[in-house]
């Protein structure tokens, strides 16, 4: 029993630790960035905002927006239409 109140601040530091970690939200959102394919060519619009800044019409063969993170495209992210400005 004695052993075991000794050990107790070590085992409050432990799990403050562990719950730093499990509620912490990653930042790597920061990296993503995001492209519109305008006359077959990537144009960068991170930052933009769908209905605000720009609209995808429907063309479903082709691609209007995609992310990329790290310079490598994130599987599932394309949107299919053709990019129109707002």
């Amino acid at each position: 029993m004695n052993t075991l109140i000794k050990r107790l601040p070590l085992f409050a530091f432990v799990l403050a630790a562990v719950f730093a970690f499990a509620f912490t939200k990653p930042t790597a959102d920061a990296n993503i960035q995001k492209f519109a394919m305008i006359d077959g060519a990537p144009f960068n619009i991170t930052g933009q905002i769908l209905n605000e800044d720009y609209t995808c019409d429907d063309a479903p063969t082709s691609v209007c927006t995609f992310e990329e993170l790290n310079g490598v495209r994130v599987p599932n992210s394309e949107t299919s239409g053709i990019y129109v400005p707002l």
